[in-house]
């Protein structure tokens, strides 16, 4: 994306050089004499001259979006119209989410913490999601980045929940 806007920025700029003139003291000078006076362009590797400190702010500019257009939670209902389950889309933790009209049957229990991730592995929104399985109790999460994949079981029964890795 970087590579198609900076290429576009050049492309534009230099359409736009040609043909024109750059006027310094009243005298005409022609813009394509003083830009090949300088380094022609197809041998600046940094045409925009974008420091190491600026590609940085690129970077971690590109990953605030991104961020931005995934929200960090979601809600996938179960076959059960009563319960569904809490994805962190960044951490991959699930938690068991139930609504009630009546106080005493809401509640939220935590399904998986961790996952056991790498600890190289980046904090992103987006990064995992939920797969439903024909089966009312499974799901399938994917981390979208690595492609690795655990089976998610939800129940009442505490000792009945688990997430494990799928090899």
């Amino acid at each position: 994306m970087k590579r198609l806007l900076i290429a576009l920025i050049i492309s534009v700029s230099c359409a736009w050089s040609i043909g024109q003139e750059l006027v310094a003291d009243s005298i005409a000078i022609d813009t394509a004499t003083v830009v090949s006076d300088i380094m022609p362009l197809d041998e600046n590797p940094n045409p925009l001259n974008l420091t190491a400190k600026d590609s940085l702010f690129l970077d971690y500019l590109e990953i605030f979006r991104s961020q931005q257009r995934e929200p960090e939670y979601k809600l996938y209902p179960t076959k059960n119209m009563y319960n569904f389950l809490l994805l962190n889309t960044r951490t991959g933790q699930i938690d068991i989410v139930q609504w009630s009209t009546d106080r005493d049957n809401r509640f939220t229990y935590v399904l998986s913490r961790d996952i056991r991730r790498k600890s190289w592995q980046e904090d992103i929104c987006g990064r995992y999601i939920l797969q439903a399985t024909e089966n009312t109790y499974n799901f399938i999460l994917l981390d979208q980045i690595d492609g690795y994949c655990w089976q998610v079981q939800w129940s009442f029964e505490r000792d009945e929940r688990f997430v494990v890795p799928i090899y």
